[in-house]
């Protein structure tokens, strides 16, 4: 028993031993820039950006995403690069062009198939590298905008004719940098830099327009994201890190990575405190060419409104989640807040609503009264509104009373005594005795008296 069992237990130990790779979920921290890259270039620190890496042997006329070419995949158009460090320096970060140093790289966390700016034309097709201050949002991307915002001028550009798109090695057909600023009066803004699907995509120039337009073929391929180490996790300087062709599609290193670093880069330059950026936009043309290509550049897309009137960089933290997970509802509930997509948006919501409903309907007088007095008054709070209801009433009611009765009563009185038939024997003889009295005035005793005369007899 004792023999079989000690086979066992030595590949229990080997394995044991054994480095594991990294796993999908796992995330790398920034130290493998910045053990990675060392080989190929410098670390400094410079300003507020921190740590940033700055390739050597560069010629004077480098740029970035200008050594490779484009290829396009379900992510869109992918920057497939000759250059050792490509896999880091064109899918993860930003670039800056800093006055008196030249092109720098600053890390950035979340992968992407290419970050630059694009513009197109019927006949040339353009592309930059957005800046540092450029921080990517899934729910709004980069559009239109990127040009005026960022101000990315026209030196930052590389351009080629759209015949040329295609070519192996870009570098050798990009068109010289002092023609740049012509170039964008002629092009237009067309970046469109989304999420979806759980993938950055970067949608520029259409494929089909630039297939048809392209003298060389353009590659087409599935996109293989690679989201662990192919080797062990020590081993840090082998090739498994370059993206590469394997049939009909392009592998790329694509792991997520963590904001914080546990050391600082091994092997730094010096230490820059203030840096002036050149944006593209020295030595490009005379004041009014400037003034017209910057006009021209605007555009009319809007950036959105959540955007600072001027950018701002901000360090990376960590790698955003898929927008399917449900970790950002979890951390929510841990906190004491109430989940916006759990059940009691199905419930509570409809509940006062049908009880306002059935109450306005069963006992209508309690509930309208309170809506008739708000009406008139508007202005004042509503708990004011419920008090004066009282006293409103009982104010009109006997003001409306009192002009009412008098004009009512007045032709009644006279009605009244009219239609009395027994006044009495002594208001009416008294009545009638005076009538009688005032009716016997001058004329009737002349009467009375022609009476006399006629039934006197005539003395003949």
């Amino acid at each position: 028993m004792i023999k079989n069992l000690l086979p066992l237990l030595l590949l229990a130990l080997l394995l044991c031993t054994t480095v594991p790779p990294v796993q999908a979920d796992e995330r790398i921290s920034l130290d493998l820039f910045y053990d990675n890259l060392e080989t190929y270039g410098v670390w400094q620190e410079v300003g507020d950006y921190g740590y940033c890496w700055q390739p050597h042997q560069t010629e004077a006329d480098w740029r970035p995403y200008s050594d490779g070419r484009w290829v396009y995949t379900e992510a869109g158009w992918t920057w497939d690069s000759d250059e050792p460090f490509g896999w880091a320096v064109y899918h993860y970060g930003r670039w800056a062009n800093a006055s008196g140093m030249g092109w720098i790289w600053i890390p950035g966390i979340e992968w992407g198939p290419g970050w630059v700016s694009w513009r197109h034309s019927q006949r040339y097709v353009g592309w930059a590298p957005l800046p540092p201050e450029a921080h990517f949002r899934r729910e709004t991307g980069f559009h239109g905008w990127v040009d005026d915002y960022y101000d990315i001028g026209p030196s930052n550009y590389c351009f080629v004719e759209g015949r040329n798109f295609g070519a192996r090695r870009l570098r050798s057909v990009l068109i010289d940098r002092r023609q740049n600023i012509n170039l964008i009066l002629q092009t237009t803004n067309i970046t469109n830099i989304s999420y979806s699907n759980h993938l950055v995509h970067n949608d520029g120039p259409s494929y089909d327009r630039m297939a048809q337009q392209s003298e060389h073929a353009i590659g087409r391929y599935k996109l293989n994201r690679r989201l662990a180490f192919d080797d062990d996790a020590s081993d840090r300087h082998s090739d498994h890190f370059n993206s590469r062709i394997e049939g009909d599609s392009l592998s790329v290193f694509a792991a997520p990575f963590d904001g914080e670093s546990k050391t600082a880069p091994k092997q730094m330059a010096h230490s820059i405190d203030r840096v002036e950026i050149d944006h593209g936009w020295k030595d490009t043309g005379s004041d009014e060419e400037i003034a017209e290509a910057r006009t021209t550049m605007r555009g009319k897309v809007k950036r959105p409104e959540y955007l600072s009137s001027k950018p701002a960089f901000e360090k990376p933290q960590s790698s955003p989640e898929p927008e399917s997970t449900p970790r950002g509802d979890k951390n929510r509930t841990e906190k004491g807040q109430h989940n916006e997509s759990s059940a009691p948006k199905a419930t509570t919501p409809p509940m006062p609503k049908e009880t306002r409903i059935k109450a306005t309907d069963r006992p209508p007088n309690p509930d309208e009264k309170p809506a008739k007095t708000k009406r008139p008054d508007v202005s004042n709070p509503p708990s004011k509104n419920v008090q004066p209801e009282p006293t409103k009433e009982p104010r009109h009611t006997p003001k409306i009373e009192p002009r009412a009765e008098p004009r009512m009563r007045q032709p009644q009185e006279p009605k009244r005594a009219k239609s009395k038939p027994d006044p009495g024997p002594e208001r009416t003889t008294p009545q009638k005795s005076d009538t009688d009295s005032h009716a016997e005035g001058p004329k009737a005793k002349k009467a009375k008296a022609k009476d006399k005369d006629i039934a006197k007899p005539v003395d003949r």
